[in-house]
């Protein structure tokens, strides 16, 4: 199984606007083969910038990570 570690943007748009995605990351992204990955420091990034108000966000951070949760 190939693993793919997910950019912080890509982890953003896929959640808020997949149209900004390309076809061939929308077929990564979808294919069940794949193993993704999203970096601790993904998250970090991800929370400064809501609590700096440069990010707004309708729903908790873990719920991006939810539908990358193998277990």
């Amino acid at each position: 199984m190939t693993t793919y570690l997910l950019d912080t943007h890509v982890l953003l748009w896929a959640s808020s606007d997949p149209s900004r995605l390309g076809p061939s990351t929308t077929r990564l992204l979808t294919d069940a083969s794949v193993a993704l990955a999203v970096s601790s420091i993904s998250v970090a990034e991800i929370a400064i910038k809501r609590a700096i108000g440069r990010l707004v966000m309708s729903a908790p951070i873990a719920a991006l990570l939810e539908p990358l949760d193998a277990t």
